[in-house]
């Protein structure tokens, strides 16, 4: 990802709950190309299958400094975004997408890919803001997500405590 470069990745969700965190493979880029500035992950909604770049559900960004520098073209490191913050809640066969972005700054970032689609459903995308163009570049990001599922104890408590307030608000 260059500056001012976006790469998207769209994905089928498998379980419901809290999106508390998206990893993804990614380095800095080798010199001259250090990146300067902040990687940005937004969370959007998609449209027909494809990200809905007018749109973002949140985001969250990583200094540089966090990202591992380039080493090798082998497979990039697993980077960590925490998106618990963001709030979103999950469902089975939603489809969202990751989208990472550089908006500020020199340098670029490496985004690791599979080479061939690996996610059932999935596409990767590109967009170049200068150029005017958006693609499905048919190489998928490699990325994993991480959904908090609520225990069932919290959801029976929840709904007593619910059940409790709403007689005491009846009986005042």
């Amino acid at each position: 990802i260059a500056d001012f470069q976006t790469v998207a990745q769209t994905f089928t969700v498998g379980l419901g709950g809290l999106l508390s965190s998206v990893e993804v493979q990614v380095q800095q880029g080798d010199i001259p190309d250090v990146p300067t500035g902040d990687l940005v992950m937004s969370i959007l909604p998609t449209t027909n299958g494809a990200p809905d770049f007018g749109q973002s559900l949140g985001s969250v960004s990583l200094p540089a400094t966090t990202i591992p520098p380039f080493d090798d073209f082998a497979s990039g490191p697993f980077v960590s975004f925490d998106v618990s913050g963001l709030n979103i809640m999950v469902s089975p066969g939603q489809v969202l997408a990751i989208e990472l972005s550089y908006p500020t700054g020199t340098g670029s970032y490496f985004i690791y890919d599979a080479e061939v689609p690996i996610y059932a459903g999935g596409s990767a995308w590109i967009s170049n803001p200068f150029d005017g163009f958006i693609f499905d570049s048919g190489r998928d990001a490699g990325f994993r997500t991480t959904v908090l599922i609520p225990e069932p104890s919290s959801l029976v408590l929840l709904g007593v405590g619910t059940l409790a307030l709403s007689r005491r608000r009846r009986l005042a």
